[in-house]
């Protein structure tokens, strides 16, 4: 699973894909694959969390022979949209299988006036 999805090196994996733990299996059919010019768009039947960031992505099952790197954008139920720059296989299957990676999206702190550092020049 590691060499699919990097980014997961040193985190602990549960190894299950029970759909009562993770929800919904995640499929691509027909025309909901299209690739062109650098540019993947996979849509996917299922809503994933709003709040939450694609961190990386795999194609189990997939050969990475002839891969490139594309920005890829994953669409959902819900029609929002998260892009990430991936390594996408030469031979894509419309049906196959994907794996995401995702991270909730932490809001920025908002800084208060009191903890601004203030220097004045004279």
């Amino acid at each position: 699973m590691f060499d699919m999805l990097p980014s997961l090196k040193g985190v602990t994996v549960t190894r299950t894909f029970e759909t009562t733990t993770w929800g919904t299996t995640l499929h691509a059919s027909g025309t909901d694959v299209v690739a062109a010019h650098g540019r993947v768009v996979v849509q996917v039947d299922a809503a994933l969390p709003l709040h939450s960031a694609l961190l990386d992505v795999a194609f189990p099952g997939t050969h990475l022979a002839g891969a490139t790197m594309a920005d890829l954008t994953v669409v959902d139920l819900s029609r929002h949209r998260r892009t990430l720059h991936a390594e996408v296989p030469a031979h894509l299957t419309v049906t196959g299988t994907i794996a995401l990676a995702l991270s909730p999206v932490i809001p920025p702190r908002t800084t208060s006036s009191r903890s601004v550092a203030r220097t004045v020049t004279a």
